[in-house]
């Protein structure tokens, strides 16, 4: 889902959700200090190795702050993840699969709270386990599901 170094608003999110990978958020801290980003928290967290990742959690919501990313309501946070996701998709990085397994991730991450599943990428859950299962729809059926729950996401 992070092949690159987010923006501090999609970092946020992810923290939020429960699906950013802690121990990369000094080095995205770096680049948000090359971006003019500055703070003295934001400047620990890029100093931090991100081996230690409760070392990283004890600053991070000073340092997102500081980048101009305060922790989101949850229901912000799956908006703006899945957006990210579905413009990932939509622009030929990721296919349907990956857009299904990071659906599944992001909602198994927040206890499939109701906030998570009213967004439109979430309605893609319905098709997991039919992609995962023979004897369902056709993959391309279930490709097209996925295809209209990204536009939707996008649209939203």
């Amino acid at each position: 889902m992070f092949t690159e170094t987010p923006g501090p608003e999609l970092a946020a999110a992810a923290v939020r959700l429960g699906v950013a990978p802690l121990e990369r958020l000094p080095l995205w801290a770096a680049h948000w200090l090359a971006e003019d980003r500055d703070g003295p928290d934001l400047r620990i967290l890029a100093g931090m190795s991100g081996q230690d990742v409760e070392e990283v959690r004890s600053v991070l919501p000073w340092a997102l702050a500081q980048a101009g990313a305060p922790e989101p309501e949850l229901s912000a946070a799956a908006r703006v993840v899945f957006t990210a996701v579905a413009r990932r998709c939509a622009d030929g990085i990721d296919g349907e699969e990956q857009v299904l397994l990071a659906v599944e991730r992001i909602c198994r991450a927040t206890g499939y709270a109701d906030e998570v599943l009213t967004a439109p990428l979430a309605q893609v859950l319905a098709v997991e386990g039919e992609w995962h299962h023979p004897g369902g729809r056709e993959r391309a059926v279930l490709r097209a599901e996925i295809q209209a729950a990204v536009k939707a996401q996008l649209a939203d």
